[in-house]
């Protein structure tokens, strides 16, 4: 930063929305800002001001006895703007990318407002109200976060030489790195081939490069703090002393740790715990515990007047950064606080002071105009962007196919990799009039099974839907707590009612019994309907209908699932579907389930017939559509099935019929005979 840009930046950063002393008088800022800089020695003020006078040489101005008051007065300040605005010293350490917009209220509001007339950090921490010394900070990769914590632990030194701070993370070379990152704001450069009268090297404030303009200059930051500069190469790696420091028998200014590290005996002023939560501790319930229960004991080395800032990504619902969020909402809850909560982690942004100081946001958050969009509807317009210079629709869109990391890294909600949104508004929408239903379409059923008719026990529920142009219309549900012989009985009468091609039950524990047993009764009603066993796939009951569920939502938003108006229960479809989520909160997940078997296991069909078929490819698609409708036995094999009749006959006559060609086929025998031959 050259002397005219420090210039215009002092003056536009004295009026940061944010800035504490945004609107101090001129004389009480300068007064200030003299008390700040008569902590230093006679010879500290003496090298600070001869670093001042090359800073001004550099820049083209001549100290003169005409201006030489001013221009202490603008190095007094200057100093002074860089010990209280945060936002201020992240420019001039050169971090330019850094938005007004974006990370001044974090550099200016959330972090420390620290206070340079106080002689020491115990003095200025001891008159610090004690319930605002805890701070977590939660936004998106890629937002600068450690960057600002990395700033704000330079402005603590700069404030205070003497205090002591702990970078602890999750590995110790995480830690050392940061601490080298720290280290570097603070050393100089080598003067080559040039030495002193003594024959020592001689160093200066290093070149730096400006990334927006490609100039370079000389540290503006070690111009006006020379006091704190080192050689490059002093100290132990992963410490940092400042030579501004007067006190010889403590801890380091700056020290690096990681979570598993043992430092009894040590104490310090500030404890910065930066990513110590990651994604490889916090793989197992166990490995989270464990974390959890260090950070504790690590917080012991924290002298009682100290100050905690956690910064870091959400990797778990149950992680350290979690067990802070919940715990704010206990205490809400418990001390009547709940105005001290604003916004919430599903929208995006949510701040809280009741324990912790919190500071939490998501890479978008939707405009309240687009808030009854499920996911699969919302396009670049319907989001408000938390940095949209660098975290660029383009670019969010992309990091979003990893699904998972997304939510961690960009959403900063884990529950999000097991979360799913479906708006009532929505459903609403995709509800019609039976006069728009087409006229003609496959029907089939779902069987979400629950063998319990106890009142605390999941529903079992049977939707019917009839697919047509691609699309599923959701035209029955019955649902109930039925015992395993009243299920039977319920299926059958579907079966009789709307006389689908195909049932799809849910695999479970006695699905061969519960078949023939729904053949026994369809057989009292003289139809037949081929049952299908519908496996849950891989993973847990709950992970299996939430991957099952994602398509669901996707099909929802792509106007290819609607819900006739006369649809029995449907007052219990808008309510389950609308509070669903696909965590364990879910009260229950049957409607969810039996819509997702529905599109699992008819979807191919209802994409075959939804999709468009270029001119060329029509021949060969109807050959392929032919062979699926004569499978199915529909389209113009309706007529026929395997026995050479109507598969869903309605009358004695044909049930007899079908006695006539098949004798040797019990009616409770009946299945379909396609359903093991993979084809579906």
């Amino acid at each position: 930063m050259k002397l005219d840009e420090l210039r215009e930046a002092v003056k536009e950063r004295r009026l940061d929305p944010h800035y504490q002393h945004r609107d101090m008088d001129a004389e009480t800022f300068y007064a200030n800002a003299q008390k700040s800089f008569n902590k230093l020695t006679d010879v500290q003020q003496k090298k600070v001001k001869l670093s001042w006078q090359k800073a001004l040489t550099q820049g083209g101005v001549t100290l003169s006895e005409e201006n030489k008051d001013a221009l202490l007065q603008e190095l007094l300040e200057t100093r002074y703007l860089a010990q209280t605005n945060l936002f201020f010293l992240c420019k001039l350490l050169e971090y330019h990318d850094m938005t007004l917009h974006t990370h001044e209220d974090i550099c200016n509001e959330f972090f420390v407002q620290k206070d340079p007339t106080f002689n020491t950090m115990e003095q200025f921490a001891k008159t610090y109200d004690n319930a605002r010394k805890r701070r977590m900070l939660l936004v998106p990769r890629n937002g600068f976060k450690s960057t600002m914590d990395e700033c704000d632990t330079v402005q603590w030194i700069i404030n205070y030489p003497e205090t002591t701070i702990l970078i602890m993370t999750g590995t110790l070379p995480l830690a050392t790195a940061f601490v080298r990152q720290i280290r570097g704001h603070f050393e100089l450069q080598l003067v080559v081939e040039e030495t002193d009268a003594k024959g020592k090297a001689i160093f200066k404030a290093k070149d730096v490069k400006n990334d927006i303009t490609g100039e370079h200059s000389s540290s503006m930051f070690q111009l006006l703090f020379p006091e704190h500069c080192i050689a490059p190469g002093t100290g132990k790696s992963g410490e940092f002393n400042t030579p501004a420091c007067m006190q010889s028998d403590k801890e380091p200014t700056v020290r690096a740790a990681g979570i598993e590290q043992t430092l009894s005996g040590f104490h310090f002023e500030i404890l910065k715990l930066d990513d110590v939560v990651q994604l490889e501790n916090t793989g197992t319930q166990d490995q989270i515990e464990k974390v959890n229960k260090r950070i504790s004991v690590n917080r012991g080395m924290l002298n009682p007047y100290g100050f905690i800032d956690v910064i870091g990504t959400a990797y778990d619902e149950n992680d350290f950064y979690a067990q802070i969020l919940k715990n704010e909402e206990k205490s809400a809850q418990a001390k009547g606080l709940q105005s001290h909560i604003i916004g919430s982690i599903d929208e995006g942004k949510y701040n809280s002071d009741i324990n912790v100081i919190c500071y939490v946001r998501a890479c978008w958050q939707v405009k309240p105009e687009s808030k009854d969009k499920i996911e699969a509807e919302l396009k670049q317009d319907d989001y408000i962007y938390w940095f949209p210079e660098r975290l660029t629709y383009e670019w969010l869109m992309n990091e979003k196919l990893d699904e998972d990391g997304f939510a961690i890294k960009y959403l900063n909600d884990p529950r999000k990799r097991n979360k799913v949104k479906i708006p009532l508004d929505l459903l609403k929408r995709k509800t019609i009039p039976h006069t728009q239903r087409p006229h003609s379409g496959l029907i089939v059923s779902a069987v979400d099974m629950a063998y319990s008719g106890k009142p605390w026990a999941d529903y079992t529920v049977i939707l019917t839907a009839m697919i047509s142009g691609g699309r599923f219309y959701i035209i029955n549900m019955e649902r109930g707590r039925w015992s395993e012989y009243e299920s039977p009985k319920q299926i059958a009468n579907v079966a009789y009612q709307w006389k689908p091609k195909h049932i799809a039950i849910e695999e479970s524990m006695g699905i061969g019994w519960l078949k023939t047993e729904v053949n026994r009764e369809m057989a009292k009603h003289k139809i037949m309907v081929p049952l299908r066993s519908v496996s849950l796939g891989k993973g847990s009951k709950q992970t299996s209908k939430l991957s099952k569920a994602k398509p669901v939502v996707r099909m929802l938003g792509d106007d290819r699932i609607y819900f006739m108006q006369s649809c029995n229960g449907l007052e219990d479809i808008y309510s389950e579907l609308s509070q669903f989520t696909g965590t364990k909160d879910d009260k229950h997940d049957d409607i969810v389930s039996a819509i997702s078997i529905l599109v699992d296991q008819f979807g191919a069909y209802a994409d075959m017939e939804g999709a468009p078929i270029p001119q060329q490819q029509i021949f060969e698609e109807s050959k392929e559509k032919a062979k699926y409708d004569m499978i199915f036995g529909i389209g113009k094999y309706a007529n026929h099935n395997s026995f050479g009749i109507d598969d869903n006959p309605a009358t004695a006559f044909q049930v007899d019929h079908a006695q006539q060609i098949m004798p040797n086929v019990a009616l409770d025998a009946f299945s379909d005979p396609l359903s093991d031959a993979g084809l579906y």
